[in-house]
């Protein structure tokens, strides 16, 4: 497969790690990985799904990274629930130890 024989290195500090390949996909930094992401049926999916059952929040995501966002801290806890439960059906699972919730005014922090 084409994938399977593009290398890629990551940079830190000037200093190039060893080459890695992709098995499957569009390669991470691929300008085309962009355009995947704009076609991938379960990113339409997760919209209609938030817009569906928690209009009050807007649902955000980028590759693996899904973000409900609200103006109220009520709204986000639901949003985060209907996340939960989107995954879910999908037989995914939430990482909460990689899952956090800021908040831009003070009030709304805990």
């Amino acid at each position: 497969m084409a994938v399977g024989s593009c290398t890629r290195s990551f940079g830190l500090q000037g200093t190039l790690s060893d080459a890695t390949t992709s098995t499957c996909g569009l390669p991470e930094g691929d300008a085309l990985s962009v355009y995947s992401l704009c076609n991938d049926p379960a990113q339409l999916f997760l919209a209609h799904y938030m817009r569906a059952f928690c209009p009050s929040v807007r649902a955000l995501s980028f590759v693996d990274n899904k973000a409900p966002v609200a103006h109220v801290p009520d709204l986000l806890a639901m949003g985060l629930a209907c996340l939960v439960e989107f995954f879910r059906m999908w037989n995914l699972q939430v990482e909460a130890a990689k899952s956090y919730c800021w908040a831009l005014h003070k009030d709304h922090r805990y």
